[in-house]
């Protein structure tokens, strides 16, 4: 069993690339089948914005061509993805998958997106069964890990997205958001994020001021948010407790003037840069301003300690991604075992129903003695053994490789002299002083 995995992801290779590498679902299933007929058991391939990664098992040594496959698919020159090409080979493809699925190999440390692509990836090669009982069993398994590494670290804790830490500072300002009007001037992408993660902190749906509020009718905002053509004067900022600006002015839109009007404590956040509310208005009774200064210093900080919570987590998931391994090659050892067991058992078999068949005087009730006592000699000699490599298996020493080399060279054939000269077999355990002693009769 060999497991591979090729990746072309943001830290070696630039956006231009990724684009064109990037696997849609209709080449991620082409892709699927080509590797499959070229000899490999299971493939699953992940696209994202900041990577797409190949995960293969092969019975064979032989490292796949992915380059080749990836080229032929989306057009992409052989040598572009060498040169940014990662190759990751069995232990080191379990530990790069865990790494992934708790986001520690993302460009924001910790994130979580990257965890539903994996899920989203799993599910469709499942869809078109081209995993196996080992990509299964370690997706699932990295699926887990994910899931407590998120549970029982600070690594979500420390947010550091601009409409995360804008909303997390809300909060501390003011705590009732759910009681509170909420205005939000932009209808970009961080303005979305910022309704998004207002929606998930259980504020209630407030308004969105937008100047083209036709261009939204295609893609509104989350279910009850009100979109009004309107600009920030005066009277639409007084009604606020809250006002989120984050539009893509060139220079500040909200004046000294615009607050003139202000008769209740207020809430400015300014997302936008260039800034789209002049500093002075920190000087205004009542007034409170949350800048990108503010969440840019959060922000790093929060950054800093993701890092040092990564440098904590990496040696335990690397941990984690031996005592896997092991387990894997442990099956699949195993699994040599079973089989060679009932392939020595087949050649007894076979061979006694030789034997028997050259003497067609003997009685039945003999020759079934004579079956007995084959899968009983049998049993003996395969007994310890088989205990010898389970017990080496159990101590984290795989005998899967040593099984590949001696298949060839096993043979468990008996001649009649062997079966009928009566002589004593004794095996002995390297554990005990004990020997076992049985005769053929």
């Amino acid at each position: 069993m060999k497991i591979y995995c090729y990746s072309i992801a943001h830290n070696k290779s630039d956006v231009a690339l990724r684009e064109c590498v990037s696997l849609t679902g209709h080449n991620s299933a082409i892709l699927a089948d080509t590797l499959l007929l070229s000899g490999l058991t299971e493939a699953l391939s992940l696209s994202t914005c900041n990577r797409t990664e190949v995960f293969v098992v092969s019975k064979e040594d032989e490292i796949p061509d992915f380059a080749l496959y990836i080229s032929d698919i989306t057009g992409t020159p052989r040598k572009l993805i060498e040169d940014t090409a990662t190759l990751y080979e069995d232990k080191e493809v379990i530990k790069h998958l865990f790494m992934l699925a708790c986001g520690l190999k993302s460009m924001v440390i910790g994130e979580t997106e990257i965890l539903g692509q994996l899920k989203k990836s799993y599910a469709n090669a499942l869809s078109v069964n081209s995993t196996g009982k080992i990509l299964n069993r370690s997706f699932q398994r990295a699926f887990t890990l994910a899931k407590h590494i998120r549970s029982g670290t600070d690594i979500g804790k420390f947010r550091v997205s601009v409409a995360s830490i804008a909303v997390e500072e809300i909060l501390k300002q003011r705590t009732e958001i759910n009681k509170l009007n909420i205005y939000v001037w932009g209808t970009g992408e961080v303005g979305r994020a910022t309704v998004e993660a207002l929606e998930a902190c259980g504020a209630k749906p407030g308004i969105i001021l937008s100047r083209n509020p036709e261009r939204l009718k295609d893609n509104p905002f989350a279910a009850g948010w009100v979109t009004i053509h309107s600009d920030a004067h005066a009277e639409v900022i007084s009604d606020a407790d809250i006002f989120i600006s984050c539009t893509g002015a060139p220079h500040a839109v909200i004046q000294l003037k615009h607050l003139s009007k202000i008769y209740k404590p207020l809430l400015l956040v300014d997302l936008a840069v260039p800034r789209d509310i002049v500093p002075e208005v920190r000087n205004l009774k009542g007034v409170t301003l949350i800048d990108m200064d503010d969440i840019g210093s959060i922000s790093q900080s929060n950054i800093l300690q993701r890092e040092l919570l990564k440098d904590q987590l990496t040696p335990i998931l690397y941990e984690e991604a031996s005592k896997y391994y092991t387990c894997l090659l442990a099956c699949d050892s195993q699994s040599c075992i079973a089989k060679w067991r009932q392939e020595a058992h087949e050649i007894l078999a076979k061979e006694v129903e030789t034997l028997l068949s050259e003497t067609n005087d003997l009685p039945d009730e003999f020759k079934e003695k004579f079956n007995q006592l084959g899968r009983r000699l049998m049993h003996r000699m395969l007994h310890w053994p088989s205990v010898a490599l389970n017990r080496a298996i159990s101590s984290n020493l795989p005998c899967a490789d040593y099984f590949k080399e001696l298949e060839s060279e096993i043979e468990l054939e008996f001649t009649k002299e062997e079966l009928y000269n009566g002589k004593e077999i004794y095996i002995k355990s390297e554990d005990t002083t004990k020997e076992i002693k049985r005769k053929k009769k």
